[in-house]
C-alpha cells in the first residue's frame, strides 16, 4: 500500500485513480477502531516506541480523512500530507478558541 514516508501520490483501489494517501500514528485502540471501520483505508505499517502503530491511511480528500480522524481526538496525529496535518491543526486551534477562550468570556 504505502510506505511511512509516501504522501499523496494517486492509486488506484477503493477511492479509484484519484485517491491520495497519507500517514498516521495512532494509539493501539484508535487504530483497532478505525481498522474495524475503514478496513480497506487504513494499513498498519508498524509499532513505534511507546506503543503507537504508524499506519497508511487512504482517502479521497484532506476534508475526508480531517472529518475521519478528528473523530479519534488525541488518539491519531496526521503525519502526512502536509495539508491534512496542517487542517486538523487549523481546527484543533478554531476548538480550543471555542471551548477555552470563549468559555472563560462567558464565565466571569
Amino acid at each position: 500500500m504505502l510506505g511511512p514516508r509516501t504522501s499523496t501520490s494517486p492509486s488506484s483501489g477503493r477511492h479509484g485513480a484519484g485517491a491520495r494517501k497519507g500517514a498516521v500514528r495512532a494509539s493501539p485502540q484508535v487504530l483497532a477502531i478505525i481498522r474495524t471501520r475503514l478496513p480497506k483505508q487504513v494499513e498498519d505499517l508498524g509499532e513505534e516506541e511507546g506503543g503507537w502503530h504508524r499506519a497508511a491511511l487512504t482517502f479521497s480528500t484532506v476534508e475526508e480523512a480531517r472529518t475521519q480522524l478528528l473523530a479519534y481526538g488525541g488518539g491519531v496525529e496526521a503525519l502526512e500530507p502536509l495539508s491534512l496535518r496542517l487542517s486538523i491543526e487549523d481546527f484543533a486551534r478554531q476548538t480550543l478558541r471555542a471551548y477555552v477562550l470563549r468559555g472563560a468570556e462567558k464565565r466571569k
